[in-house]
């Protein structure tokens, strides 16, 4: 049986098989979720200045059900789906979001 270019026998002639990613590493911030945290918190931020009419809560909702999208093709693919993940996905989209609508709602009271 001939194998795929650049795989080893038994791995599918997938050429990075072979390759170790880095580990796990103990630590005060969990980096997999800051880095979902951060992405989101900047992809709300640039899709809010890119579609200003646009109404925030459907920006916060598309932005939600597409980090939860991800995720389920994430373990469809064979890679780990985390509701962690998903649930910092939410947590930038919150943060970039919330302070607009508080303003929003405080000039609402203030009228």
């Amino acid at each position: 049986m001939a194998r795929a270019a650049g795989g080893r026998a038994g791995d599918g002639g997938n050429p990075v098989a072979g390759v170790r990613t880095a580990g796990r590493r103990p630590g005060l911030i969990p980096w997999d979720k800051a880095g979902h945290f951060l992405s989101f918190y900047v992809l709300t931020i640039l899709y809010v200045l890119a579609a200003p009419r646009a109404p925030r809560w459907a920006i916060a909702g598309l932005l939600v059900v597409a980090g939860g999208a991800i995720e389920i093709a994430q373990g469809q693919v064979g890679r780990n789906a985390e509701w962690g993940d998903w649930l910092a996905d939410i947590a930038g989209i919150a943060c970039a979001t919330l302070p607009v609508w508080l303003e929003a709602l405080r000039r609402r009271m203030r009228a």
